[in-house]
């Protein structure tokens, strides 16, 4: 306020994982509308695939909802982007995973992979 308090609030993590998880429910429900993806997701069906131990299904990591590090924060995922965001079709991984994902098929990922090994080998020769 004018007088420069700033109030704080404290929750659990369940607490604090579930509003982001509305939040970004909210958010892909909005844009879903806008752009005209199909979409019949639920909060509960959120919370439900929601991973408990917080790794990323895709690199294994322990994801955190975050502004700092938006790389590690979950991401709903789309297994066929096309299909829209309905059950069966979306899973929680981390955001870097996801971005990874998007936009790439199988081919352009495995040549990024190999070139990456190549790399790799040649600088193990050095």
């Amino acid at each position: 306020g004018k007088d420069g308090y700033v109030g704080e609030r404290w929750s659990s993590e369940d607490v604090y994982n579930d509003t982001k998880l509305i939040r970004s429910f909210k958010r892909i429900e909005t844009r879903s509308k806008t752009d005209g993806i199909k979409f019949n997701l639920t909060i509960k069906y959120l919370r439900e695939i929601f991973p408990k131990d917080m790794i990323c299904p895709v690199l294994k990591i322990r994801m955190e909802w975050g502004e700092k590090n938006r790389r590690i924060s979950p991401s709903l995922d789309r297994f066929i982007p096309e299909l829209g965001y309905v059950k069966g079709n979306v899973r929680w991984i981390s955001n870097i995973s996801n971005t990874i994902k998007s936009d790439r098929n199988f081919e352009i990922i495995k040549k990024i992979y190999l070139d990456l090994k190549k790399i790799r080998k040649q600088n193990e020769k050095n």
